[in-house]
Parts: structure tokens; C-alpha cells; sequence
């Protein structure tokens, strides 16, 4: 009886080597291993690693190693927490990329971790609910101001002088509950 061969498949373009082996056909005396494939067992390669296979100088497979495997995950640019790529190649992450997912887009690179600006983020929030005030104002507020003082100043009866403090008295109910609606972010302690 024949003993078997075994040979591992290599990727031709990143050069991977399969960790699942196959078992050459023996024929005509010959075992028969397909050319991108090595007969030399691959290094274990763990989580987050592959093992790529080496050759020599005429291009004949000697042996493996291991290296790096983030492809497909997403990376965050150190710079920028909004800036991101899929890493489509193997090998450690190109200088001033990370894995680490930042929590929200006002994190920046301490160096070691995603750290959240907090003075920003008060800053969009404020500036958010200053916006959604202001456009409430315009909508509910300024009808009632602008009608009150046509009564007021243009018109000048007893009878319009009395809506005119109606309205104003409906334009200040109107502008509490905006407020309350809206309230200003909490301030960022020091």
C-alpha cells in the first residue's frame, strides 16, 4: 500500500496558506500536488493571524509564517474618529489606524484610546436645542408678538390694546413651553 501525501492550497495573490490539508493523487507512480499548493505544513496560525507561505529564490515554497489578518474589519483613522476604511490587506495596521471603534464623533486619540471631547459635544448639543428654540420662536412666538403690536402701536383702541395683551400673555405661555420642551444639555463639570 501507497502511504498518503498531504499538501495545503496557497492563495496566488496574497500567498495564504489553507490550514485544511489535502491528500495528493498518487498515480503513475507519482503523487500529483497542484502548483499553488506546498507539501510543507503550515505554522497555526490563531485568531487574527494567517499563515503565509515563504520561498526561496527560485520561487520553490520552504516553509510559512505568521502574520496579521484585519482584513474586512473596519479601522479608524488616530487623526480623525470619523475617518474610517476596510483594511484589504494582510499585515499590522498601517501607522495612525485602529480597530478600536470610537463611541461617539467627538472622540479623539489620547494615544492609547478613544476619549471623548466633552466640551464639543456640549457645544453641538447646546447648539441644537438653541436651534430648535429659535425656529419654535419663529413658528409660535413671533405670530403672537408681531399681531400684538399692530394692536398696540398701529391700531390703538381700548378693544385692541386689550388683545394685544392677550397675545402677549399667549406669546409668553407659548415661549415657557418651548423651554420647557427644549431644554438647555446639562453643563459639562470642570
Amino acid at each position: 500500500m501507497v502511504e498518503t501525501k498531504k499538501y495545503w492550497m496557497v492563495d496566488p495573490s496574497t500567498f495564504v496558506i489553507s490550514q485544511e490539508s489535502n491528500i495528493a493523487e498518487y498515480r503513475g507512480g507519482l503523487f500529483h500536488v497542484p502548483r499553488n499548493a506546498t507539501t510543507i505544513k503550515p505554522l497555526d496560525a490563531g485568531s487574527g493571524y494567517v499563515a503565509v507561505a515563504t520561498m526561496n529564490d527560485t520561487g520553490q515554497f520552504i516553509g510559512s509564517e505568521i502574520v496579521e489578518d484585519h482584513r474586512g474589519k473596519i479601522a479608524y483613522a488616530k487623526t480623525d474618529c470619523l475617518v474610517e476604511q476596510v483594511v484589504n490587506q494582510l499585515g499590522p495596521l498601517t501607522e495612525g489606524w485602529t480597530l478600536e471603534k470610537p463611541l461617539t464623533h467627538f472622540d479623539e486619540w489620547d494615544g492609547e484610546r478613544w476619549v471623548t471631547n466633552e466640551s464639543n459635544q456640549y457645544i453641538e448639543r447646546y447648539n441644537k436645542v438653541d436651534d430648535e428654540r429659535r425656529a419654535a420662536y419663529v413658528e409660535m412666538v413671533s405670530p403672537l408678538t408681531e399681531e400684538a403690536y399692530i394692536k398696540r402701536y398701529l391700531i390703538k383702541s381700548e378693544a385692541a390694546i386689550s388683545e394685544a395683551e392677550e397675545l402677549e400673555k399667549q406669546a409668553l405661555a407659548a415661549r415657557k413651553k418651548i423651554q420647557e420642551e427644549h431644554p438647555w444639555p446639562e453643563p459639562i463639570e470642570s
